[in-house]
């Protein structure tokens, strides 16, 4: 499940008592006050019925609340004006220091405060209305900076034509607004639902609370969840940030009726129905927010939680075989064919229509012993291998680079290219690319092409630096400068790294590659990794601006509990959502002698343009790709 962000987080404004009085010595300057029984001047004086703290619950969440402050007098029968002020943030200050309590001044736009007045001649007392304003408190407890946050409203009595009696002249509103919170328990986050039966139920839970407290209603009341009028918006926004193809689910593909919180309840459980005959063949959003009804005294959060849905799914590994450092091709057929190292054969092939279902072609890339790639009279032919292989349609061919290698002799460890009409062969060996030898990189081997303005470069490296070159427009050499040597080679990752692959995703490039081990059973450390850069030739950073030439990068996919040494990835993929997908190999936790299976995970974004998968792993089960046939 992932979380997405939190755009309401409820605290509460309610507090305890405490009391105030003389000892706060913040009686302002030229207040005519008395001094604890000394003589005082003039006849008239004047006090707050109430002092010290006084709690103020506001229960109405659709109306504004009116406190009256009373203010009394004694003496003759002269018109004795007033001033009822707020103390200023320095004075609470003050205050919280020497009580050590923690109160927050209210916000000015939270209140209106009538500050003068008077008692008229033949009056004993007046009031003065302090009006607080719902709509601004509930804001208030909505920001996250807020919670927990305990608010006052202190206020003075002072008078310039009276004495106000120090004892009398405060008092200290705690402001509480306790009206119940209508909150989704899954608010903010996102859920996927697997659409295998007709009918399926979603449950989503709610509560009633006020603070940290859960309350109930005096009455109950009832509510249903459906999307918000914002919906499409909140979808859109969604693709839009992560890169993903969620369409919103249609109002016909679901059903929810009106649920009831019982007087005193505190929580409750909904139910959605979605129906998989009304629902199409692509994947779906269903933001779902809370409608209350008329008159409910409740507060509604404005919570949103989010149903992912499809009918369509897969299950990790999509290809239960060792088919090592896979690379994969969508060719204008419609399939994707995928090959690997050459565990099973000579390079095999796979095809697939959706990247869920595959199927072994008949023959390999290399169908028979004389056919694979020979380089003259090396010594060690009949010990190399076949790995890594990276497929492209270059010039109105398919394009095979593999890497010649032999385990534990990295200066004979190649890279050459194969050529075939046909996406399964047979392919025909066009010989040597890169020279381990004859450039100074050692291990040269996994090798990735890329292509930009026209012009073709080759990747490739491993545990030795990963390096750059021009290739030529063919795809089929690399270009040399008249003395033989190559016209580019430009180190860009350092030697924490092999198995590269580069992606364009705005204005940045994306260079995702492989740490750690790859191939030693349950003792494999490999992981996959990735850096960004504003140029396709580096230097490639994390997130906290290390560069991958000093071997640091983010995490990107990692072992988890049921799949370990998930790394090498294919070029990365589309759907027809516009979705991106990475394939890639590794161990089943349980079946490490079955090989190096291949994987699926969807890639996701956040919004600084960073990818993710879900949960950091290969995933059990997942909505499978968008597929539109």
């Amino acid at each position: 499940m992932k979380r997405l962000k939190h755009y309401l987080l409820l605290a509460a404004l309610s507090f305890t008592a405490m009391c105030c009085g003389t000892e706060d010595g913040n009686a302002s300057e030229g207040n005519n006050t008395d001094n604890g029984g000394e003589t005082v001047t003039g006849e008239t004086t004047l006090a707050l019925t109430r002092t010290g703290t006084q709690g103020v619950i506001i229960r109405d969440p659709n109306n504004d609340f009116t406190e009256e402050i009373e203010v009394t007098r004694t003496g003759t029968d002269a018109t004795a004006s007033f001033r009822v002020s707020v103390w200023t943030e320095g004075e609470l200050t003050a205050y919280n220091e020497e009580r050590g309590t923690a109160y927050y001044l209210l916000p000015s736009n939270a209140y209106t405060l009538t500050e003068t007045g008077s008692v008229a001649q033949g009056q004993t007392s007046a009031t003065v209305p302090v009006t607080l304003r719902v709509d601004e408190l509930k804001a208030l407890v909505g920001e996250a900076e807020n919670a927990g946050r305990q608010y006052v409203l202190p206020l003075r009595l002072t008078s310039e034509n009276a004495t106000v009696q120090s004892i009398r002249s405060e008092v200290m509103l705690l402001v509480s607004l306790n009206i119940p919170y209508f909150r989704l328990l899954d608010a903010g986050t996102s859920r996927t639902v697997f659409l295998e039966e007709e009918e399926t139920a979603v449950r989503v839970g709610s509560r009633l609370m006020t603070g940290s407290s859960l309350v109930g209603t005096e009455t109950g009341f009832g509510y249903t969840l459906a999307a918000p009028s914002n919906a499409e918006t909140l979808v859109e926004e969604y693709n839009r940030i992560h890169g993903t193809g969620y369409e919103l689910l249609p109002e016909s593909a679901y059903t929810s009726q009106e649920t009831r919180y019982g007087e005193g309840e505190s929580t409750s459980t909904a139910v959605v129905t979605i129906h998989r005959e009304q629902t199409g063949d692509g994947i779906y959003m269903l933001p779902l927010s809370v409608d209350l009804e008329e008159g409910a005294n409740v507060q509604n959060g404005g919570d949103v939680c989010y149903i992912l849905t499809g009918k369509h799914s897969y299950t990790n590994p999509i290809i239960r075989q060792s088919v090592p450092d896979p690379t994969v091709l969508r060719d204008t057929d419609g399939y994707y064919y995928l090959y690997g190292t050459e565990d099973l054969g000579w390079i095999p092939v796979f095809r697939s229509i959706d990247m869920v279902d595959w199927e072994r072609m008949p023959k390999d890339c290399f169908q028979t012993q004389d056919s694979r790639p020979y380089w003259g009279d090396d010594d060690a032919t009949s010990s190399r291998s076949l790995w890594a292989p990276e497929i492209r349609y270059i010039n109105g061919q398919y394009v095979l680079y593999y890497s010649w290698a032999i385990w534990g002799n990295e200066w004979n460890s190649d890279v050459g290219v194969a050529v075939s009409d046909s996406p399964t062969g047979p392919f025909t060996d066009r010989g040597q690319v890169i020279d381990a030898e004859d450039t100074g990189v050692q291990n040269s081997i996994d090798q990735f092409e890329y292509e930009e303005n026209g012009q073709r470069y080759l990747f490739w490296g491993s545990f030795h630096g990963i390096y750059v070159t021009e290739l030529n427009d063919d795809g089929l050499s690399a270009k040399r400068n008249d003395d033989g040597s190559l016209t580019m080679l430009q180190r860009v990752a350092g030697n924490a790294y092999e198995g590269s692959c580069i992606y364009k995703r705005g204005d940045w490039y994306y260079l995702f590659a492989s740490i750690g081990s790859c191939c030693d059973g349950l003792n494999s450390t490999y992981q996959t990794v990735v850096g960004r850069s504003s140029s396709l030739f580096g230097p490639y950073v994390n997130k906290d601006g290390g560069t991958m030439l000093d071997n640091q990068h983010e995490i990107l996919i990692t072992a988890g509990d049921e799949f370990i040494a998930t790394g090498h990835n294919s070029i990365i993929q589309h759907d027809d959502a516009g979705q991106t997908w990475i394939i890639f190999h590794g161990y089943v936790r349980s079946d490490v002698d079955n090989g190096r299976n291949v994987f699926l995970e969807r890639i996701l974004w956040d919004e600084d343009g960073w990818p993710y998968v879900e949960g950091g792993t290969p995933s059990t089960k997942a909505l499978a790709p968008v597929i539109r046939r």
